[in-house]
């Protein structure tokens, strides 16, 4: 009997610790949708991106932030993961969504300036409707550069 009350105790607290986890990372609300992002703020981040990763939480994804809306363009050089792009302008419309294979170096280009580019499990935008020509509403910019500090000082 104190075996199984430990055993659920245990459960329980673990469930609730887990769950507590999730509540602290940042994320971006796409209707009923939440995906937890990594932001990739630097030169250097957005250079390497998910390279060398062999899989991502299906809810997660990266956001990566530019100075200032541009043309932008993306590859799969040394990424193992599969992954769909989102290009999103500063105002939060997406202007494209593309398909990417693993170690494809074909350059995906966003075609019309965006500021942001928005990297997910391939799929993951379909599976949850979201389609080019939705507005998302993204943080400030002011969150975003806080969140980066988190992540960077982790």
């Amino acid at each position: 009997m104190k075996r199984h009350l430990l055993f659920t105790v245990f459960i329980l607290l673990a469930f609730i610790f887990l769950t507590g986890c999730n509540t602290n990372l940042p994320y971006i609300q796409f209707n009923d949708a939440r995906l937890y992002i990594e932001i990739a703020l630097t030169d250097s981040e957005r250079a390497t991106g998910l390279m060398y990763r062999s899989s991502m939480p299906e809810d997660h994804g990266m956001l990566f932030i530019f100075e200032e809306e541009r043309v932008l363009n993306f590859w799969m050089k040394n990424t193992e993961i599969p992954l769909s792009i989102a290009y999103i302008r500063e105002n939060g419309l997406i202007i494209g969504i593309y398909d990417m294979n693993p170690f494809d170096e074909t350059t995906v280009s966003s075609i019309y300036p965006c500021k942001y580019a928005l990297e997910v499990n391939k799929g993951w935008f379909a599976k949850h409707n979201i389609k080019p020509g939705d507005v998302i509403k993204l943080p400030s910019m002011e969150q975003l550069l806080e969140w980066h500090k988190e992540q960077s000082s982790k």
